[in-house]
């Protein structure tokens, strides 16, 4: 038998819910801390950087998914 976690995961209407509460817990300190980089540097080696940060963020999701 499934765990009630995952029943309520993958519920439609509670699980849309709780994806889009982790997707925040794990988003807003992420623009917190590309907001504070593209503060620190400033200028053009700000968002540089910040997109460096975004990159890597994608490729690691990439590979998240690749290996799942």
């Amino acid at each position: 038998m499934r765990g009630p976690l995952r029943a309520l995961w993958n519920s439609p209407l509670l699980g849309r819910y709780l994806r889009f509460r982790l997707a925040l817990l794990i988003a807003l300190p992420l623009a917190a801390l590309g907001a504070a980089v593209a503060f620190t540097v400033g200028g053009l080696a700000g968002i540089l950087l910040l997109s460096v940060l975004v990159f890597l963020g994608l490729v690691g999701l990439a590979v998240l998914v690749a290996v799942r």
